[in-house]
Parts: C-alpha cells; sequence; structure tokens
C-alpha cells in the first residue's frame, strides 16, 4: 500500500462510495421501524435483522462498476453498517455498567451508544425559552406584558 496525492477522481471516487454509505444508513434508519410496524413485531431487533439482511443482499448483488451498481453497492454496505450498529447497542445496553465518572466506564457508555449526558428539555419549557408563554398558563403574564407594549413613535 502506498499513499499519493489525491487526485481529482480519486476525491470523487472516495465521495461516491461515502456518499453511499450515508444513504443506506440513513434509509435504513427509516425502513427498519416499517418492518415491525407492517408486520406487528414487537421487537425492534427484527427489523434490524431484516434490513441488514437486505443490505447485505443488496451489496452482494450489486454488480459492476457503472455509478448505479457502486451507489446500489454501498447503499447495502450503509445499511448493514448502520442497523449492524444499531442491533449490538441495542443488545449491549442492558449490561452497561452505571454511569460513575471515571474514563473507562463513561467509555465504554459512549461505546455503546449511552452517551446522553444531558435531558431534553420538556415542550412548555422550550416554548418558554423560545417566547412562546401562552401554552403556560403560570407564564402567560409574560406575553400580556408584551402587548401592552407599544413601540409608537
Amino acid at each position: 500500500m502506498k499513499f499519493k496525492t489525491p487526485t481529482g477522481k480519486t476525491i470523487g471516487t472516495a465521495l461516491e462510495t461515502a456518499g453511499g454509505v450515508i444513504i443506506g444508513a440513513k434509509l435504513s434508519q427509516g425502513v427498519a421501524p416499517l418492518f415491525n410496524d407492517t408486520l406487528g413485531l414487537n421487537d425492534p431487533m427484527y427489523g434490524q435483522l431484516a434490513v441488514i439482511g437486505i443490505g447485505g443482499l443488496l451489496a452482494a448483488a450489486a454488480t459492476g462498476n457503472d455509478t448505479a451498481a457502486k451507489w446500489l453497492r454501498n447503499s447495502g454496505i450503509g445499511m448493514v453498517v448502520q442497523q449492524g450498529k444499531d442491533l449490538i447497542a441495542d443488545l449491549a445496553q442492558p449490561m452497561l455498567p452505571e454511569k460513575d465518572g471515571s474514563t473507562v466506564n463513561e467509555f465504554i457508555n459512549n461505546l455503546f451508544g449511552n452517551n446522553q449526558q444531558v435531558e431534553a428539555a420538556p415542550a412548555a419549557v422550550a416554548g418558554i425559552a423560545m417566547g412562546n408563554y401562552y401554552n403556560n398558563p403560570e407564564m402567560q403574564f409574560l406575553g400580556n406584558m408584551q402587548e401592552e407594549i407599544s413601540f409608537a413613535a
């Protein structure tokens, strides 16, 4: 293996590969839940496994070196990678140690997707932060105060 200065062609090939993988990964995030909903399955693992299988078949079946074949092959790889990552993270979640602040513990939790540090603000709090006082009865007086202020010249 040798490293060379990238050319326009090699950069384009790399971007084509990355683009196909990203598209496949994002599409798989929408398709996997549809399998569960359509088939009435209770466990998201089934949808993930189905998309992993479909992505693997797509990657193996897309032959040739034309652009369409490359995009299909790379999209199949992206589907397998995304759903495989999600499946491993879902299976590992119950076995993860409680967060204790140590570096190794944080690494293990981050590795398997258990890295939410701050919970999302409730909608009412988010609305207040954005200036929407009307959804929260306790804060409606702020909205009324704004209406009473006039900026007449």
